[in-house]
């Protein structure tokens, strides 16, 4: 994920318990192209299996000079968009195993066209104030590429790290997350796996907080005391943190990760951090009966 500071790069999907910037005037079409091609098999016991592959880019340009280039791609779910004015970059993509998923591909449809139309109205506005203060306008920017954490019969785990700049010294990076249950057919906070949150929320924090610090140490060369009063000393709040769930075998979540964003943690010169505690019988004890399938204890 070539545009976040580490290893990865939350919105509404953190531990919640939940993851016209254009010109104006007259355009003239300098160039467009389109292209689709489906391919169909049958396999054993006569199910059908399709692909369907699409994409489009077109480039356009004004009077004034300002110009607009804009792809977008879908190939079997895959859905991958770009769009580049003078004003905003736009990048938004998912996977595959999310996009095969009508209810959820609907979903990060109308997130995209959200972030995309706010990034557009507040890049306008800011190119309208820098005109009318007679400063330096700076292109605004947003990159979400979502991908997959864990991929069982049940649950479907996503992730991104999300990069936006507005003007500044440095783009701000922030998590997002999805668990999306296919058999509700619905998305659910991390939280409403288990029996109670706050249960939760006592037996992780102790090794997670264990596990940050040692990585937090290492960056600054020096010890991490927590209750010192200085900042970036203290484990966040898990209210703060983004959590996905992994599968080694991809039949059940044996694994479960904690993302940090930069400013949560530490600074941003520090950039992320990843904390992964293993599923343990005391953990998995925790979780609702209904879902207890779909966890394992990771041997």
């Amino acid at each position: 994920m070539r545009h976040f500071v580490s290893v990865f790069a939350g919105v509404g999907a953190a531990f919640s318990m939940a993851g016209c910037g254009g010109s104006t005037g007259a355009e003239t079409d300098q160039g467009s192209a389109s292209a689709t091609s489906t391919a169909a098999s049958s396999g054993e016991g006569g199910t059908v299996s399709s692909s369907t592959k699409t994409s489009t880019s077109s480039s356009t340009s004004d009077g004034d000079g300002r110009s607009e280039a804009s792809s977008t791609s879908r190939s079997s779910g895959a859905f991958a968009t770009s769009q580049e004015t003078d004003r905003y970059i736009f990048e938004y993509s998912w996977p595959a195993a999310a996009g095969s998923i009508p209810a959820l591909d609907a979903m990060l449809t109308a997130r995209m066209e959200k972030e995309r139309d706010q990034l557009q109205r507040y890049a306008a506005e800011a190119a309208r104030d820098a005109k009318a203060d007679d400063i330096p306008f700076f292109q605004h920017s947003s990159y979400t590429e979502w991908e997959v954490a864990a991929n069982t019969p049940r649950f479907l785990s996503l992730f991104t790290g999300v990069s936006t700049y507005a003007g500044g010294a440095h783009p701000n990076l922030h998590y997002d997350a999805i668990l999306w249950d296919k058999q509700a057919g619905k998305a659910l906070a991390a939280g409403e796996l288990f029996k109670s949150r706050s249960a939760f929320e006592n037996r992780v924090s102790g090794p997670m907080c264990d596990a940050l610090d040692a990585q937090r140490e290492e960056r600054r060369g020096m010890k991490v005391e927590r209750g010192s009063g200085g900042m970036f000393e203290d484990c966040p709040a898990l209210e703060d943190v983004v959590i996905t769930f992994a599968s080694s075998g991809g039949t059940a979540f044996d694994r479960i990760n904690f993302l940090f964003a930069p400013y949560v943690a530490g600074p941003y010169a520090e950039g992320t951090f990843e904390v992964t505690l293993p599923m343990t019988a005391a953990l998995l004890d925790m979780v609702k009966p209904q879902y207890r399938e779909a966890f394992a204890v990771r041997r």
